[in-house]
C-alpha cells in the first residue's frame, strides 16, 4: 500500500509515495540530504542542479565500487565451486 510521506531535501518540502515504511523513506531523504550537503560544502558556487548531479555521480561512483567489489567476491566462490566440481570430476575418472 502506497504511502505519502513528507520529506524536506535542501531545505525543499516533498511528498514521497511509496510501499515502503516511513522510516526508511526519512532514511533515503536524510542520506540524500546529508550527500547533497556535503557536495554543496564542497562547491559553494555551484547551483542546485549542478549540486545534483555531482552528488548522482559520487553516489552511482558508490553504488558500482560496492557492486564490484561484491561480485569479485561472488566470482572468487563461484570459481572455487567450480574448481571443487573438476576436482570430484577428476577423481572420479
Amino acid at each position: 500500500m502506497k504511502r505519502s510521506v513528507q520529506v524536506t531535501i535542501l531545505g525543499q518540502q516533498y511528498t514521497v509515495r511509496s510501499d515502503a515504511s516511513p522510516e526508511r523513506i526519512a532514511r533515503v531523504a536524510g542520506f540524500v540530504n546529508d550527500r547533497l550537503n556535503e557536495v554543496a560544502a564542497q562547491a559553494p558556487t555551484a547551483d542546485t542542479h549542478q549540486i545534483t548531479v555531482l552528488t548522482l555521480l559520487n553516489v552511482v561512483e558508490a553504488y558500482l565500487d560496492l557492486a564490484d567489489r561484491r561480485e569479485e567476491a561472488g566470482g572468487s566462490e563461484r570459481l572455487e565451486r567450480l574448481l571443487r566440481r573438476v576436482e570430484a570430476a577428476c577423481e572420479a575418472e
